[in-house]
């Protein structure tokens, strides 16, 4: 009985209803919520900035894609986890294109960073973020874990693609905080929803290794401001 629980729980079809139930909760919330920024000319800024790299923090996450404006073509990394199939159907529920793969939290640099078999996905998030029109989102800290670190992986891709990365932070005034190893947010309906977009981080194509390790660090920074001001701008402290 045990390993037919497994099995269901597994199974291709409960994940894709438990993504529509996803996607349909999180129009739930964004529908019932009111947004706050601290930028309001958001939509001229992303335009502005095209192609780029979009990140935030694992598990504070579910409610940035409503941030991705019409007219643009997103791309999201995803985990080939049980978890990531669900979040698979989610996004593209959403209207959004799903790369599958992992980032990496090696500090080692570059090419051998793209090598690392579970990282293949960001070969072709390279190929992707170079195309006009084009954002590319995944998250800044990688499964699992350490939580609220950022993975090299992003560096290289914006290092290798010539491509900016933009921090972004969302927070709901209301949200239910999971014992995880990400402290994962369930955002809840009926919210003040803080939105902050950070400033583009240009990242140079030639570095010594100690020079990623700093440019790494300033994604990290960038990413705990626009999200610790993300959750002043709903009202709340962000605490994890």
């Amino acid at each position: 009985m045990r390993q037919a629980l497994k099995r269901f729980m597994k199974s291709r079809g409960l994940q894709v209803f438990l993504g529509h139930v996803f996607s349909s909760y999180l129009r739930f919330v964004k529908a019932t919520s009111r947004r706050v920024t601290d930028r309001q000319d958001t939509r001229a800024y992303i335009f502005d900035n095209l192609p780029f790299i979009t990140t935030f923090w694992h598990g504070e996450h579910f409610v940035t894609p409503f941030e991705l404006q019409d007219g643009v073509d997103v791309t999201v990394m995803i985990s080939k986890s049980g978890d990531g199939e669900i979040n698979t159907v989610a996004v593209q529920d959403l209207g959004f294109g799903v790369v599958r793969g992992s980032g990496a939290n090696d500090r080692q640099t570059g090419e051998r960073v793209l090598k690392r078999g579970g990282i293949t996905g960001l070969k072709n998030l390279l190929s992707l973020v170079r195309k006009p029109n084009q954002v590319v989102a995944m998250t800044g800290d990688v499964p699992k874990g350490p939580a609220k670190q950022a993975g090299m992986g992003l560096v290289t891709l914006a290092r290798l693609s010539g491509r900016p990365i933009i921090p972004l932070g969302a927070a709901t005034s209301r949200f239910i905080r999971l014992k995880t190893w990400d402290s994962m947010v369930i955002n809840l309906p009926f919210s003040r929803l803080g939105i902050c977009w950070g400033e583009p981080i240009h990242i140079p194509r030639n570095l010594t290794e100690d020079e990623q390790e700093h440019w790494r660090r300033v994604v990290e920074d960038e990413l705990n401001r626009v999200t610790r001001k993300a959750y002043e701008l709903a009202g709340r402290d962000w605490h994890v």
